[in-house]
């Protein structure tokens, strides 16, 4: 599941939208979450790869994009940048609380630019975290870090074209 928390509009929810936007200021933050039951909580993950299919931006100015584990639990149809939850406010707005909302540093980051192309995330730490704790499995929130004002359009779970909407590819081995 996905959606994005926007601090232009704070009490908007936006998990039904074909596209997540992430903006550099931290003013538009992706956030996603992936269903890793079936990997065994003694795996070892050797490998992950987040991938979003980036359809347009504002400009031509590239973003580093930074992914923080989210500790605090969320639901796709509630989530805005002011609450977790119906009812449950993050503990800062945007998911900012370090500690609380998410992780006081980041676990995965890359540059990008462009369009028509995959942003790809090394993601492998923030996924052993959930296979081998899955109850603490919150997702990953994504912020847009630099001064340069730009808007990246990625495709989310609910954009037509299936074949690009986010994905998490997983290498693991077992004991």
């Amino acid at each position: 599941m996905d959606s994005f928390l926007n601090g232009w509009d704070v009490n908007a929810n936006n998990g039904s939208y074909t596209q997540m936007w992430l903006r550099s200021g931290e003013w538009m933050q992706p956030v996603m979450r992936f269903d890793l039951s079936s990997i065994p909580a003694n795996a070892t993950v050797t490998q992950a790869t987040l991938e979003l299919w980036v359809n347009s931006s504002s400009n031509s100015y590239s973003v580093d994009v930074r992914g923080y584990r989210l500790n605090r639990s969320w639901e796709e149809s509630q989530v805005t940048w002011n609450q977790a939850t119906n009812g449950q406010p993050w503990g800062l707005p945007g998911a900012n609380e370090a500690g609380a909302d998410r992780a006081y540093t980041y676990k995965a980051q890359t540059m990008h630019s462009g369009t028509g192309v995959w942003l790809e995330l090394d993601v492998q730490s923030l996924a052993q975290n959930w296979v081998s704790a899955p109850g603490q499995n919150a997702g990953v929130l994504l912020k847009g870090i630099g001064a340069a004002g730009v808007r990246y359009d990625l495709a989310s779970s609910e954009y037509w074209n299936v074949s690009q909407r986010p994905k998490l590819t997983i290498t693991y081995r077992t004991p």
